[in-house]
């Protein structure tokens, strides 16, 4: 490599470009950044600062400069004809995460520009300017790029990368074979003007819609200075703006007293488009930014999605650059997979909420003019509205749930899953004894391993116990890992590792769910690359050992941990046990409740394969304590009820469980029967056996012989066993529910009776006018006795002879379908990879025939 040549060219110095810049300066990584302007433009063009912008630039140095410079946008207003329908409070918002920069920031471009150059400086790094690219042409071994700067000489380039960073009319974009950018311009003219507001009446940290016979927008950026946009036909038709202009399109779109306009810095008339790149990479050439995508500026997220281009392609290119990964194909083609996704979904949204509010149909107009005062407040007085906003234009939302290079332990299911954003955390370093944020924790040069120590006394991973994951995993890492060890254990000794924080009151721990040991490895990017309990680490090796970021595979040993699925199967309930797959139907599948088997846990439904659908698993909340309910059963279901209508305040449900959760479905069922906001489509009862048993007399009931896993810890082992002993009280006590409808009664044992099923789906499609029916229960039947250890048979085969496993004794119309489990006994339905299998792919049918019963209304 020559004197002037480096790893890699970044073309265009704008924020995404120096974003990049900021990145490879980050990570060591010889580049060179140039710019064809010879000065920075003091024009504003990107406006707004997101949330999460400012999370990832705080990695560089501290943003409060760049906030002080900007306005915090605390609020938006709606106007429709001059008239206020609408204020919509952005502080207020109920938190949905946890961050130091909930609200987005109002700053000129200008000054953005200027801080990201502040932030290069402290590595010694600067812009070239005036240089432009050209010739630029790769070959497999690098690319070789003409550099022409302003005295007219020309220099050779030779690099292993370049990115186009350089805007919609991209060099780098033109000289890639195979890069399309298709879409069109709006057809809709737009003036700017930025000039200071006076005598106004106008906010100054909220933005503002103004819709009327075409649109006009407000946005503060600080020290008294405000951007109007206006939107329409042939405005001015081809005059330059004038600032008297502005202030008539002003006066005649806003309320009296909104002020006048003085001092403009700058006047502008612009077009805009909406296009999109193929592919972010064409062999050594990719692109980011206006280069890669086009929109419109609704939501505010243009020049944040491109910073989040660069900072996604940074740490990938110095992991490939650096040798720290065995597939540096692999690793940089996900920066397309990553990102192509959110540039193309940014697109439509922004699209769609553009057109509707720039649209100069004259019908159109009218027609939104006289519907959104009604929808905006509709909108503004939920909570859940706008914090879905929120999360949207913050950019908070994004995730990479869908990428090859991320991953989970199998079973696992906490609140912040593989590929998400690492949320904030606060906690206290144990040595010196000061506040420490997570994020800054990570810090961004290389992946971070957090190890958490769980926060159940008696099962707390020791430092010894983390310290020996953290070096095992270390030692076979191609990469060399951050670490940082986080305990419950408010008394660590100061002389604990480096590294070592405290979490006084268990928060940082309890927004991931992490009630047992576990682990985070975070990218440089401050997303989760993998995540799961520590006693599943092996599974993370073997994850990084597909994703080349270690040489060989390696166990960890790491000693009295418990089994992964502790780690989240009591952290909340009800737990998510899975999601429904994201779907642009409006049908959404009904969602399934699982309420757990006799021993307590929800463990079993963790194991079973995809059902398309959200499943919610119940645990018994007293697993630990071994506290009774005096109620029985009944006493459980009441409160159950209220666990599901936590996660599901409305709609449609299918109940299910294992044995005894089957038993507790059908009191549930009979509950919410008298509830019309939560209607219960139907039962699935994996071999439930009705519990009016036969005479003893008849029938040796027998014990069956219980196998444990070596993992499984004898505390643990009491804990199931104890509840295994209550569950057998409580059905023995228990009275099945009366539904009172003596009509339903078949004269054939388990047969289909109509009006049973009529009067059923009366109640599901609206509210009850009569006594309510059971709803449709499809029973999964193992057709194998379970071994017992002396003569006899098993509690749970007391009825196995019979098809309906005992329940044409409570109701002859009750179980409307039987799907046999074969091979399997009571206790192995969901062992082994065959069985659950199985048992998922008739779980799954027991659904769809439920769903098949439900009257289309209910739906």
């Amino acid at each position: 490599m020559s004197q002037n040549d480096c790893d890699v060219l970044i073309v265009g110095a704008g924020p995404v470009g120096m974003a990049l810049a900021l990145e490879l300066a980050l990570q060591n990584v010889s580049f060179r950044i140039i710019d064809q302007a010879p000065v920075r433009s003091t024009k504003s063009r990107a406006l707004v600062v997101q949330s999460r912008t400012l999370e990832l630039l705080n990695r560089h140095g501290d943003v409060k400069p760049l906030m002080a410079r900007g306005q915090i946008v605390r609020g938006a207003n709606s106007f429709v004809e001059r008239r206020l329908v609408a204020h919509v409070r952005l502080d207020t918002i109920p938190s949905f995460t946890t961050t130091r920069f909930l609200l987005p920031l109002g700053v000129s471009q200008a000054d953005t520009e200027q801080f990201l150059d502040e932030c290069l400086a402290r590595y010694g790094r600067s812009v070239e300017r005036p240089v432009t690219a050209k010739d630029i042409s790769q070959d497999k071994d690098g690319v070789s790029t003409k550099l022409e700067k302003q005295d007219g000489s020309e220099e050779m380039v030779r690099s292993k990368y370049v990115v186009g960073c350089d805007g919609a009319h991209s060099a780098v974009r033109h000289a890639a074979t195979n890069l399309t950018f298709e879409g069109a311009a709006y057809p809709v003219d737009f003036i700017l003007c930025d000039a200071r507001l006076n005598d106004s009446n106008v906010p100054t940290d909220t933005f503002a819609l103004c819709l009327g016979n075409g649109a006009l927008a407000l946005f503060p950026l600080g020290n008294g200075v405000l951007r109007v946009v206006v939107a329409g036909n042939n405005i001015l038709s081809e005059e330059e703006p004038k600032l008297e202009d502005f202030q008539a399109f002003f006066t005649a779109f806003t309320p009296p007293g909104s002020g006048t306009l003085s001092d403009p810095i700058w006047l502008t008339r612009f077009r805009l488009h909406h296009r999109g790149v193929n592919n972010y990479r064409d062999g050594r050439l990719f692109v980011a930014g206006d280069a890669a995508h086009i929109h419109s500026p609704a939501g505010g997220q243009g020049m944040n999605t491109g910073i989040q281009d660069s900072i996604n392609l940074g740490w990938k290119l110095a992991a490939a650059l650096q040798g720290r990964t065995a597939n540096p194909e692999a690793l940089l083609n996900s920066y397309h997979a990553e990102r192509h996704r959110i540039g193309e979904h940014l697109l439509n949204t922004t699209d769609k909420m553009f057109s509707f509010a720039v649209n100069m149909n004259w019908i159109f107009r009218v027609i939104r003019n006289l519907i959104l005062p009604w929808v905006i407040p509709w909108f503004a007085r939920s909570d859940y509205r706008r914090q879905r906003f929120l999360k949207f234009a913050s950019e908070f939302g994004v995730t990479y749930r869908k990428s090859p290079v991320v991953g989970a332990a199998e079973g696992f299911a906490g609140p912040v899953g593989k590929g998400d954003r690492l949320p904030e955390g606060t906690l206290k370093d144990v040595k010196s004894q000061e506040e420490a944020h997570l994020q800054e924790i990570c810090g961004g040069m290389t992946h971070c391993l957090l190890l958490f120590s769980g926060t159940i006394a008696g099962d707390l991973a020791t430092a010894a116990d983390l310290q020996a994951a953290y070096k095992s995993m270390d030692a076979a890492s191609k990469d060399e890992l951050a670490v940082a060890y986080i305990h419950a254990d408010v008394n660590l000794p100061k002389d604990s590792p480096d590294g070592s924080y405290v979490d006084p009151e268990g928060t940082v721990h309890a927004q991931f769910g992490f009630t047992w040991p576990s682990y985070i490895l975070v990218r440089p990017d401050s997303y989760v690359a993998h995540i799961g309990p520590l006693s599943q680490v092996d599974g993370l090796l073997d994850f990084l050992k597909i994703c080349g970021l270690i040489s060989s595979p390696i166990t960890i040993k790491v000693q009295h941990l418990p089994r992964f699925f502790y780690s989240t199967m009591f952290a909340e309930n009800p737990s998510l046990i899975q999601e429904a797959p994201l779907s642009a139907s409006w049908l959404k599948p009904t969602p399934l409740v699982m309420i757990h088997d006799g021993g307590g846990t929800t463990f079993s439904y963790y194991l079973l394969g995809n059902l398309d659908r959200t499943v919610y698993g119940i645990a018994n909340p007293h697993f630990r304590s071994g506290e009774a309910w005096e109620g029985g059963i009944p006493e459980m279901a009441r409160y159950y009820v209220d666990l599901i209508k936590s996660v599901i305040p409305r709609g449609k449900v299918i109940l299910g469980g294992w044995s005894l959760g089957g038993l507790i479905s059908l009191q549930v069922a009979r509950i919410l029967a008298e509830d019309p906001t939560v209607q219960v489509l139907g039962i699935i009862m994996i071999d439930s056996v009705c519990p009016k048993l036969v005479p003893t007399n008849i029938v040796r009931v027998a014990q069956h012989a219980i196998e444990w896993s070596p993992t499984t810890r004898q505390e643990t082992r009491d804990s199931i066993m104890r509840c295994f002993a209550e569950a057998s009280r409580m059905v023995g006590e228990w009275t099945l529910p009366d539904w009172e409808d003596k009509a339903a009664q078949s004269s054939e044992p388990g047969a289909f009776d109509r009006n049973v099923d009529t009067a059923w789906a009366a109640q599901v499609s609206q509210p009850p006018l009569i006594k309510p029916s059971p709803p449709p229960v499809i029973l999964l039947r193992a057709t194998e006795p379970v071994p017992v250890i002396e003569e006899g048979v098993s509690r749970v085969d007391i009825h196995r002879s019979d098809r309906h496993l005992g329940w044409d004794q409570y109701r002859k119309d009750l179980i409307k379908e039987v799907i046999d489990l074969p091979g399997v006994h009571h206790f192995n339905i969901f062992v082994g990879e065959n069985s659950l299998d199985t048992t998922t792919a008739q779980i799954k049918k027991a659904i769809r025939s439920i769903e098949i019963r439900a009257p289309a209304r209910a739906f």
